[in-house]
């Protein structure tokens, strides 16, 4: 397991955001997942993650991570607010997990995790 290096699809919508940190993503806003149907053996999904992103030295965002060939989502029992407190995103191609690239994982303890073959940043913008 590699840390993500800051080069993935969508990259440049974060430059809003001067001190982007994925520890900084907490409250889940919203969650979508359809079935990808490619004629694969194994069946895929594609899920959107939209999420708040607040740190002390700038304002609140709105960010949507999306993730394709998702092998694995894994969320906690949902009762109130849906929180990630600790979320890492690691490039895991090197784990020979066949059609995985990208693991995120809340390592606070909730259980979240996504295993996907592609992961990017769909938009970012100024929570209100």
């Amino acid at each position: 397991m590699r840390p993500l290096e800051m080069s993935f699809e969508g990259i440049e919508k974060l430059s809003i955001i001067s001190d982007f940190d994925f520890y900084n993503l907490n409250l889940v806003l919203g969650l979508s997942l359809q079935r990808e149907n490619l004629g694969h053996a194994v069946d895929t999904y594609r899920v959107s993650l939209e999420m708040l992103y607040e740190s002390e030295q700038s304002p609140a965002f709105e960010v949507v991570l999306g993730f394709t060939g998702v092998r694995r989502l894994a969320i906690p029992d949902l009762c109130g607010s849906f929180y990630l407190s600790e979320i890492e995103m690691d490039d895991v191609s090197a784990d020979q997990l066949e059609g995985v690239k990208y693991r995120l994982k809340d390592y606070g303890g909730t259980g979240f995790e996504v295993l996907a073959r592609e992961f990017s940043v769909v938009s970012c913008k100024q929570h209100l």
